[in-house]
């Protein structure tokens, strides 16, 4: 305990050694109370440092137990985690780390709607994809059609759908009825916002019920149904908390009510929560101003909440050579043009993002400020979206086509994979049977889900116990050489001949065989090699040279799929891109299931939430800081404070 605690304070000590758990009358365990830990931190006062330490005090004190660690964003787990190996390098407890799950709310919430897949009160199978905003708009027009909802009449875009939809998602999470008092909520008169809210009541049900048809959730969803999930489902709730007794959130001031539900759905014994009441950088995505306050209030019915004040500031040095540097900085003399060299273009993203923030902290930009980052390449996005995205900097693609993931030859590589990890997910479907053009066009795909849907039928009638198959699982069957790699149907299932023409069929054999191959490889080969694979073997490089239309697009196409097979290497650690139903160690596969997720899940994971989080919406009516993300020649012609 000494060596953990021989670099801190008096204050950060005090924080670290609270209590694990309190017991009353004489030592009764059923008379054990909550430990509730808050720990009040300004700039500077070490706050990371307390939560780590207090991590490594854990997995000391209590050998057995696990640890939850919540963090805002993908660097501060990163960060968290770098300094937690070090610590335990020199402790008695070296391998703690594994017994610590360190993640954001969404990648946290991501794997307890996968853990719990296989429960029946959730709608999802463990597949289940992110939808990033296209397939989200993707799933809605498709709704809109179906409900013959016409947009054009009234000229609201269907972001603007799908927002309100976002804001209806909110009001029942906070147990408001958005279909109830429809006057009041901009239901009644004939203006914009409530023309607008009558149509998104309209096709909201539609539009969930095609997402999970699909078997997807979009961002919000994360959140609010493994908040759901948690409340309605009492046995999940009590396998959590005894998988963490203990539960620690950084940046607490940064919480939005819901988020504030969840933690007191995932703690039972032991909350350790640090944040600063003055610093609240996240109001513009529904924080919840006082949670630190509010943390008293909700948790003292369970036990005593301690408070610990962080006083000293180690940043201060720093503080006054900013100072002085300001002081110099009006001097006279021209400035200097300063060249920095980075390691690599992750350190050099880290750097340009930095900066900005460190500027913006200095008041030199203000949040009405324009902001530019330019670069060479659209290629050379993909770390400085990550960067923007890690550090919470909101941001916007101009000009080309939008962020890394959203370009047009990303989601082609990208759509192949989607599909096998998710058999359902319809947008995949649709964008691999014309990536490229397999003769495939939409009589036939209808032919084709026609058929899907009677073999699906037919199974859950005549083979209850089997589990349905996915159009991937059907398409695979088609080329049926009863060999390892295929999806058999049962005997008496009705076949294509019925449903397609013979054309139609010899085109989804030669597709059968190719998915058929790549999912078979799936189970070896880690994500990398099998992009590779697809590449190759769906001849996707003569597909994007054929839609580019010049040289200089297809070489940037190509640099686009070149920089995703890099993002894709670091995922070789998960092993095989896939894993098979019987490869869980151990016989606890429930628990097992939390801790082996595939190589595959979570690059898709991460994809999602990478596209997903940070790409700033413009129509805010309060100010704040974006930052424009740019090539240097679709700069030319515009002006920015700052670049």
């Amino acid at each position: 305990s000494t060596m953990l605690l021989r670099d801190l304070n008096p204050s950060q000590i005090e924080a670290v050694t609270q209590p694990l758990r309190v017991q009353h009358q004489n030592d009764d365990p059923s008379t054990t109370s909550m430990v509730v830990t808050r720990v009040i931190a300004g700039p500077g006062s070490g706050k990371t440092k307390v939560l780590t330490t207090r991590i490594g005090y854990l997995l000391q004190e209590d050998p057995y137990g696990k640890v939850l660690a919540v963090t805002f964003t993908r660097k501060a787990a990163g960060e968290m985690k770098e300094r937690l190996e070090r610590l335990l390098q020199g402790s008695t407890n070296p391998k703690g780390l594994e017994r610590v799950e360190l993640g954001t709310f969404h990648s946290i919430c991501a794997k307890i709607l996968r853990y719990n897949a296989t429960n029946p009160q959730s709608n999802l199978n463990g597949q289940y994809v992110i939808a990033d905003q296209s397939e989200q708009l993707r799933i809605l027009n498709e709704g809109l059609k179906e409900q013959e909802i016409d947009l054009k009449a009234s000229a609201i875009k269907p972001m603007q759908i799908l927002t309100a939809i976002g804001k209806m998602k909110e009001m029942f999470a906070q147990g408001q009825d958005p279909f109830l008092d429809q006057r009041k909520q901009g239901g009644g008169g004939g203006g914009g916002a409530g023309q607008t809210m009558r149509m998104a009541r309209r096709i909201y049900y539609p539009y969930r019920e095609k997402l999970l048809t699909n078997n997807a959730v979009d961002f919000d969803d994360l959140i609010l149904m493994t908040r759901e999930l948690l409340t309605e489902d009492i046995e999940l709730r009590e396998r959590l908390h005894k998988r963490w007794p203990h539960v620690l959130v950084d940046e607490y001031q940064d919480t939005s009510k819901i988020q504030m539900d969840l933690i007191k759905l995932l703690t039972s014994s032991s909350l350790f929560v640090v944040g600063d009441a003055d610093q609240s950088i996240y109001s513009w995505r529904g924080a919840h101003v006082g949670s630190l306050e509010e943390v008293k209030i909700e948790f003292e019915s369970y036990g005593k909440v301690r408070t610990v004040f962080l006083k000293e500031n180690y940043r201060s040095t720093s503080n006054i050579v900013k100072a002085a540097e300001k002081v110099i900085s009006y001097n006279q003399r021209p400035k200097m043009t300063k060249i920095i060299a980075c390691e690599d273009e992750r350190a050099e993203a880290s750097f340009v993002v930095d900066t900005i923030l460190n500027m913006t902290m200095q008041e030199d930009i203000s949040p009405g400020d324009t902001v530019a980052m330019l670069y060479r390449t659209n290629a050379q996005s993909r770390y400085l979206e990550e960067a923007c995205v890690q550090k919470n900097l909101p941001y916007v693609i101009r000009g080309g086509a939008g962020g890394f993931y959203k370009r047009a030859e990303i989601k082609d590589c990208l759509c192949f994979l989607r599909w096998i990890h998710n058999g359902n997910d319809e947008g995949a479907i649709l964008r691999a049977m014309k990536t490229p053009s397999k003769g495939i066009g939409e009589k036939t795909y209808e032919e084709f889900k026609s058929y899907c849907e009677t073999v699906q039928t037919y199974i859950r009638q005549y083979y209850p116990l089997n589990e349905r198959p996915s159009p991937l699982d059907v398409l695979i069957s088609m080329t049926n050489n009863e060999d390892e790699k295929d999806y058999v149907l049962p005997n008496g299932t009705p076949e294509a001949i019925d449903f397609m023409s013979k054309r139609a069929i010899n085109n989804f054999l030669k597709f059968s065989s190719k998915m058929r191959e790549i999912r078979f490889k799936a189970y070896t080969e880690p994500v990398d090699k099998l992009l590779f694979f697809i590449i190759e073997e769906l001849k996707l490089m003569d597909h994007l040279d054929s839609i580019s239309k010049s040289k200089s697009e297809f070489v940037e196409r190509r640099e686009n799929v070149q920089e995703l097979r890099n993002a894709a290497k670091k995922y070789a650690t998960y092993g095989p891109t896939l894993k098979k139903d019987g490869d869980d160690t151990g016989t606890n596969s429930a628990e097992d299931a939390f801790d082996n997720e595939s190589a595959l899940s979570n690059f898709l994971d991460d994809v999602a939430l990478v596209s997903d989080i940070a790409e700033a919406k413009e129509d805010e009516e309060n100010p704040r800081l974006v930052v424009n993300l740019m090539t240097i020649h679709a700069s030319k012609g515009t002006e920015f404070d700052c670049v």
